[in-house]
């Protein structure tokens, strides 16, 4: 099976967080939990895509990321 980046390659892919992607369904994380829980999703979501290569350079949109889990693009 390709990987969507081998369909449109170099393209970037904007990742959003639903409100499944939680440990708890449709609330945020807890402020104890929130630092590395953003972290984590910045290594998976922005990190190991090779095509957001340009975004993981932006530093607005990694403080704000990680502050809250979202972005501008």
């Amino acid at each position: 099976m390709a990987t969507i980046g081998s369909y449109f390659p170099g393209v970037p892919i904007l990742p959003a967080i639903g409100n499944n992607d939680l440990q708890y369904h449709d609330r945020a994380p807890s402020s104890d939990q929130a630092d590395q829980y953003y972290r984590d999703l910045w290594k998976v979501l922005f990190e190991e895509v090779p095509a957001n290569g340009e975004l993981t350079r932006n530093p607005q949109i990694k403080q704000s990321f990680l502050q809250g889990g979202y972005y501008a693009y």
